[in-house]
């Protein structure tokens, strides 16, 4: 067997195809890419302007189609409170006519009212009014006209607490009138729920409630109750106590933990005739506290300032709050 010489195989064809090739690439390659690349340059650029004018158009078009949205829903929103504005006056001015003294006819005013407007306005003043027009009605009478407007307040408060416990948290607590007296222990309730409110480092913390009812009016259907809370581990304790009837709503009648939390203890159902009312407490972060919840000037400076510089080597410059909040729950 016989070894092919080198000179066989520099002539055979496949070698010289092979030379050609790499003589190709040497002397083409150079020419080649000077020529290709201006090309390749300018249709990448027409690809990128391309891009960048779809894109221009396709945000024009968004922001037309968002500024259209704006608009209609501005006009909607100005129809809806022409409505209301007028519906608003006829309920209240049919309400307070002073030639009128047709309970039946304020209960249904009332009740338009609190259909229509009872997450803008405390109309808890006005079951009050009609309960006192209510007590010199024969007994029967009373008792009916009673009962509807228990109705009513009933509906308004179960609709605002579903208001406030989506981001909420609820504890329901039962308490037995034969159990407030002088001389007994008061009946109390505790419970932590998880902390809600939007300060991150207080995030996965949980906060601590005990409440207790100290007193009872049965004539006016009253109920006096004290709340201690403070935020655990080791807050500072905190003390609220208020009047309760059934005609106190839940959301424009809270009290302020801090600036991102509030409270709000009624009566969700009273019954005298079985001796008993059910109390809930909800726990619930400012932001579904209604319009009225207004920051105060010292937390707004809180948020705002910033934590660096010479301040942050001085330590964070902190405000404290008032414990109860401008629509903390009224006294009768």
């Amino acid at each position: 067997m016989t070894t092919p010489s080198p000179a066989a195989d520099e002539t055979s064809p496949g070698a010289r195809l092979f030379a050609f090739l790499r003589w190709l690439v040497e002397r083409g390659a150079l020419p080649l890419a000077l020529v290709m690349a201006p090309i390749l340059y300018q249709r990448q650029v027409a690809v990128e302007a391309q891009a960048s004018r779809e894109a221009a158009e396709r945000l024009a078009r968004e922001n037309q189609e968002f500024r259209l949205y704006i608009e209609l829903l501005n006009k909607r929103e100005e129809a809806d409170t022409q409505v209301r504005r007028g519906l608003f006056d006829r309920l209240l001015g049919s309400y307070l006519d002073p030639g009128s003294d047709n309970v039946d006819e304020r209960l249904v005013a009332l009740e338009m009212l609190t259909l229509n407007f009872h997450d803008s306005l405390n109309l808890s003043p006005l079951f009050w009014d009609l309960d006192r027009l209510m007590q010199a009605r024969p007994d029967a009478d009373r008792r009916r006209l009673r009962a509807e407007l228990d109705r009513i307040a009933r509906e308004v408060k179960q609709r605002q607490a579903a208001v406030l416990e989506v981001d909420g948290f609820r504890q329901a607590w039962y308490v037995d009138f034969s159990y407030l007296y002088d001389g007994a222990s008061p009946p109390s309730v505790e419970t932590d729920a998880p902390y809600r409110g939007d300060d991150p480092a207080r995030a996965g913390t949980r906060r601590q409630f005990t409440i207790q009812v100290l007193r009872h009016e049965p004539d006016s259907r009253r109920l006096f109750v004290l709340v201690q809370s403070r935020a655990l581990p080791d807050g500072a304790l905190q003390y609220f106590s208020f009047w309760l009837d059934p005609y106190d709503l839940p959301l424009l009648n809270y009290s302020r933990l801090s600036a991102d939390e509030r409270f709000a203890v009624f009566v969700e159902d009273y019954r005298a005739d079985l001796n008993y009312a059910n109390l809930w407490m909800l726990y619930f972060p400012s932001t579904r506290s209604g319009a009225k919840d207004r920051p105060y000037i010292d937390d707004l400076i809180a948020r705002l300032r910033p934590h660096t510089g010479s301040a942050a080597a001085h330590g964070p410059l902190t405000f404290s709050a008032p414990a109860a909040g401008p629509a903390s729950a009224p006294t009768r």
